[in-house]
């Protein structure tokens, strides 16, 4: 369906308001707005939410474009090349397709051209420079697809410039500049098991993503199931608690993470080591998530060490909100001074792996990626292919990991609810209730009707 719309796009002008085919492409908008509620069916989509939804993943939305955001930058792609290959071909049609930028114009001769001058007023109205990528006479001349997408970057790039700023707090400018470093986990196809997401997941990790509430009930007075510390209801004391330990963070997150950064070392041919003991040298007692060592070359092991940073938890929240990384930054240095005298005393390296909440790595972590990917070798294809397959399942893992951590300590409502709601034991999983048999439908009781427990008994 999505190639036959995009083909209508570029052949009749659907971006004009107030006309039959903006009518309908306003219905296609409405049903995947629905879809996107669907996948939130605990809360409500508002609207700065589906904004975000409908940004490209790398600006740190879901991909999901509307009909409205891609019909002028189609048309007007699609006549701009018209207007340069036609007349090489029927000199006599040069006339019948003026510039749509020029200003002061005679009339356009033809409604296309007409409908291409609209569009382009439209698209220079969100940005000053998004039809500045059309090609001129000398310029070298891309497919309608390229130039389609050049315009729409530009597009993109002022709307997502302008969500960011209207962002209520330092928080939610962390999270979402967090989330616009990770364009993996939500273009990635669920191919295998890693890459697929739990149907109790996927609404909290999407939530989190469109900086949505991850609670189920709308009251302000929630708390934590552990600490029954008063709480948020973004799911960042869930991350941030460790009353208990907090072992799903360890395990699920922490844990999980790092393994897929030693499946993918290991699959080049490092030599990998998982929370190796003894390998320090001093009686520190620490123990490093994995060591490597190119079995390939007489060189010294590298020690590597793996924190989950919580954006929420930057030291800085205005750095945060203005520079993204930086609570990856954070924990990759706090993990410098406590590891770099120990691991160079003994002559090895030390390498820093922080990755946060949002899917943000720090550069360091990068790097290695990069060294990963270059000793894959191949053509540039494959390359490109093991950079794509395992940033998808470093992103995913931490997604996963980030969503169950929540899920096990979901806060809970200490309101007008209280004490006790269904909604209150929803980290938990419930056999499906009995089939009423004909004696239950005389017993309210026993035929499923149950009872709401208030403070009065």
């Amino acid at each position: 369906m999505l190639p036959q719309l995009c083909y209508l796009q570029r052949t009749i002008p659907t971006g004009d308001l107030y006309t039959n085919l903006a009518d309908e492409g306003l219905r296609f908008d409405l049903a995947t707005r629905a879809m996107v509620q669907s996948f939130v069916p605990h809360t409500s989509l508002t609207d700065r939410a589906w904004s975000i939804a409908t940004l490209p993943c790398a600006s740190g939305g879901l991909g999901l474009r509307t009909f409205a955001d891609t019909a002028d930058a189609a048309y007007l792609a699609s006549y701009v090349l018209a207007r340069h290959e036609l007349p090489t071909l029927f000199p006599d049609l040069a006339p019948a397709f003026p510039d749509p930028a020029l200003r002061n114009a005679p009339p356009a001769p033809t409604p296309m051209a007409a409908a291409a001058a609209r569009a382009h007023d439209r698209l220079m109205h969100i940005h000053p420079g998004a039809a500045a990528d059309l090609p001129s006479a000398t310029d070298p001349r891309p497919s309608v697809h390229h130039l389609q997408k050049r315009i729409s970057t530009r597009v993109t790039d002022a709307q997502s410039a302008r969500l960011l700023a209207d962002l209520p707090n330092n928080r939610a400018k962390a999270q979402y500049l967090s989330h616009c470093q990770d364009p993996y986990t939500y273009s990635a196809l669920p191919t295998c098991p890693e890459l697929t997401f739990d149907n109790k997941l996927l609404p909290i990790s999407i939530a989190r993503r469109l900086l949505l509430p991850v609670t189920p009930c709308t009251c302000e007075a929630h708390q934590c199931v552990m600490c029954t510390k008063q709480t948020d209801i973004l799911g960042d004391h869930s991350l941030l608690c460790f009353h208990d330990g907090n072992p799903h963070r360890r395990t699920l997150w922490h844990d999980a993470s790092y393994r897929v950064w030693g499946a993918m070392l290991k699959s080049v041919g490092f030599s990998v080591r998982i929370e190796p003991s003894n390998a320090l040298l001093s009686n520190s007692g620490k123990r490093p998530d994995l060591i490597i060592h190119d079995n390939s070359a007489s060189s010294s092991q590298t020690f590597i060490d793996f924190i989950t940073c919580v954006v929420a938890k930057s030291p800085n929240p205005s750095r945060g909100a203005s520079l993204p990384g930086a609570a990856a930054d954070a924990g990759a240095n706090e993990k410098i001074d406590r590891w770099r005298e120990l691991v160079y005393a003994q002559g090895d390296s030390f390498i820093p792996i922080a990755q946060e909440d949002g899917g943000c790595l720090n550069q360091a972590a990068l790097d290695l990626f990069d060294e990963a990917a270059r000793r894959a070798g191949g053509s540039s294809g494959e390359r490109q292919a093991f950079r794509v397959f395992w940033r998808q399942r470093i992103a995913v893992a931490n997604a996963k990991g980030v969503a169950t951590t929540i899920r096990h300590r979901t806060p809970i409502c200490s309101g007008v609810h209280w004490p006790i709601q269904p909604h209150h034991f929803s980290n938990l999983d419930f056999c499906p209730p009995a089939r009423p048999t004909n004696t239950d439908s005389q017993n309210p009781r026993a035929a499923g009707v149950t009872t709401t427990l208030t403070a009065d008994g």
